[in-house]
């Protein structure tokens, strides 16, 4: 299995703690792992140029994949798992996208880090599903750029997490903590081996993200566990699909284990009785 990342930017302040991360971490599961440096295409002083860059680079990526593949007879496209953050999420979606018009099949995975929403959102160049055989989002800064919201609110995936509501991350201060929150949640889904991130789904709705959703504020009643999630590097092997939603805790390690979500979600069922309401939580509408 290989494994190929690219991230929004790559500048001497950011290379060591995210890219050596993930270069470190697919070792764990025994997969080789190729980092994708675009430092000249992402590093534009307009954001607007850094993005229209992204279709290049994918296209490049793409190329790449297909000259291994002609010279290994061991790499298939199915072993291919590209992960991107920000601006390289889109990256990863256009590589897919390129792959499959030249060769007629998909890549395996596609993990897309709270991809970039400026000049995206709302489009139908984002990464997205169909880009490869599956493809899984973690939402981590959705909303508006004038918000200091840099991420793609759009639901896209096969899977898409939006780990406490998908718009700001606990413990978070700093603009971008948020943002760069999504590649920190999904190393520790490789390397934390006592804690998965299990998530539940987000009942009623699907497809783009509706005005007036409150992720912030999720259901209070249990869904069915055959539709649970598993927020990161095992959401492939994890039934659940469509629009997932799960906490995490402010600092590392993130992950809540199942038996403390639970105690979490016995808190606000609580909460909302001692309030008048009825603790059992509203019935399903369709």
């Amino acid at each position: 299995m290989s494994k190929f990342t690219a991230f929004k930017r790559i500048t001497n302040a950011e290379t060591p703690v995210p890219l050596k991360n993930l270069a470190r971490t697919p070792a764990q599961v025994g997969a080789n792992v190729l980092l994708v440096d675009w430092r000249r295409g992402a590093a534009a002083p307009v954001y607007s140029v850094a993005a229209s860059n992204t279709p290049a680079v994918g296209a490049e990526l793409s190329v790449v994949l297909q000259r291994l593949m002609r010279n290994s007879i061991s790499l298939i496209p199915h072993d291919v798992h590209i992960i991107g953050f920000s601006l390289g999420a889109h990256v990863a979606g256009f590589c897919g996208r390129h792959f499959l018009m030249h060769t007629k099949k998909r890549i395996g995975r596609i993990t897309a880090l709270d991809p970039a929403g400026p000049l995206f959102e709302g489009t139908n160049v984002s990464v997205s599903r169909g880009d490869a055989d599956f493809v899984d989002v973690i939402h981590t800064n959705m909303g508006l750029l004038d918000n200091l919201k840099f991420g793609l609110a759009a639901s896209v995936g096969d899977v898409d997490f939006f780990p406490n509501g998908g718009s700001v991350q606990p413990g978070c201060r700093e603009i971008a903590c948020s943002h760069q929150r999504a590649h920190d949640l999904m190393i520790e889904s490789i390397t934390n081996h006592r804690c998965i991130f299990v998530s539940r789904p987000v009942s009623g709705k699907s497809g783009r993200m509706a005005a007036g959703i409150n992720l912030d504020s999720p259901p209070l009643h249990e869904s069915g566990s055959t539709s649970r999630g598993a927020m990161g590097y095992d959401s492939i092997t994890a039934r659940g699909r469509g629009m997932q939603y799960i906490r995490t805790r402010s600092k590392p390690p993130f992950c809540i284990p199942l038996e403390d979500q639970r105690c979490l979600v016995e808190r606000v069922r609580d909460a909302a009785h001692s309030n008048g309401f009825p603790k059992q939580g509203p019935a399903e509408t369709s």
